[in-house]
């Protein structure tokens, strides 16, 4: 199971391509708690996102106490969204889909498979979803809107069968 927060969700919002993320993470399933919904929501409501469709992801609510918890321990640090995924993924061990710094390392801090919004295009590629100049015009257009990408292109993400 992956779980998604806002970052990864928005960047693929801004190039009207969330359903990349969906093909990128199909068969697993995706993951949305309430919180990330709103935090979409509040962006599509101030118009800094346009509205897409995220009812494909699946609602992750806490299911123990250790799960609320953590949450309220993380949130003390970081966002609602960020803190109610990192709960979900440690204690459930699922993979988090994240581009937020700090939640990258208090996920790699605790064990758990991080990915974000350039995984996502390194999968789509390596899975001949799109091809590699497709992967990087989609990158371009997401370092346009506001993205701050540890790579200019995914050229040497992704290997290349000569």
């Amino acid at each position: 199971m992956i779980i998604i927060d806002n970052t990864v969700l928005s960047n693929f919002a801004l190039i009207s391509s969330i359903r990349l993320v969906q093909k990128a993470c199909q068969p697993d399933k995706v993951g949305i708690t309430q919180y990330v919904i709103d935090e979409f929501n509040q962006g599509v409501k101030t118009g800094k996102l346009p509205q897409s469709d995220i009812s494909w992801m699946l609602p992750c609510h806490f299911e123990t106490r250790e799960e609320e918890k953590l949450f309220r321990q993380i949130s003390l640090y970081l966002g609602k969204g960020e803190s109610s995924c990192l709960s979900i993924a440690i204690n459930r061990d699922y993979k988090l889909l994240t581009d937020d710094w700090d939640a990258r390392e208090w996920g790699l801090r605790e064990g758990v498979s991080i990915s974000g919004s350039v995984g996502v295009l390194v999968d789509l590629v390596c899975d001949s979803s799109i091809t590699l100049k497709e992967g990087n015009e989609l990158l371009s257009e997401l370092i346009k809107k506001g993205y701050y990408s540890p790579v200019p292109r995914l050229n040497e993400l992704v290997k290349q069968e000569d």
